[in-house]
């Protein structure tokens, strides 16, 4: 169901004096369509309350830090999904020369453009990359790899949930590098 129909039938629930919740996974607000839904149902006039989740990049799994004191002094979270199935357009350099983890959430598609784009920005390829599907449900699996292969080890992997992607130095404890990249540092 696309957005507008989902928009379309809390409104019309509503006006027929049903209540209702609207379960999203995570937080709603954060690259999912609560804002848009929200707004759908204040502007028919209906009250709105959203109880906070916690966003899939905080819950995501044991064991695996976004920060750490001395290789990561941030948390990034961006979306790789633009309109028309396109890498959206951000300040690749900076993200780049941050120094931080980055999240990205729905990058799997894009996942060969992303990390293409952030070598060209500067990020070496062995920078450190796990793929997180189904982040908290008890199918959750971890795919790790750097930045130079983890294209690779997803598509082999297909994953069909929603997979999360954690990219920098912090994430590198469940890290397993690429082979290549491996021969490359011996050489």
């Amino acid at each position: 169901m696309n957005q507008a129909a989902i928009n379309a039938l809390l409104v019309r629930y509503s006006r027929e004096g049903l209540r209702g919740v609207r379960l999203k996974g995570g937080a709603p607000c954060i690259f999912g369509y609560g804002g848009e839904e929200m707004a759908a149902m204040r502007e028919a006039g209906m009250a709105v309350e959203v109880v906070p989740g916690v966003m899939a990049s905080v819950a995501v799994t044991p064991g695996i830090p976004f920060t750490h004191r001395g290789v990561s002094r941030g948390l990034h979270v961006i979306t790789a999904q633009g309109a028309e199935n396109r890498l959206r357009n951000h300040e690749w350099q900076a993200l780049a020369q941050v120094g931080g983890t980055l999240a990205v959430y729905m990058g799997v598609r894009m996942l060969p453009k992303l990390d293409a784009r952030l070598a060209r920005a500067g990020l070496p390829l062995s920078t450190p990359v796990v793929a997180v599907e189904n982040s908290t449900l008890p199918g959750q699996r971890a795919i790790p790899g750097g930045l130079g292969c983890i294209a690779g080890r997803v598509a082999g992997i297909a994953p069909e949930g929603p997979t999360l992607l954690l990219i920098g130095e912090a994430v590198a404890p469940g890290h397993r590098r690429c082979a290549e990249e491996e021969l490359l540092d011996a050489a």
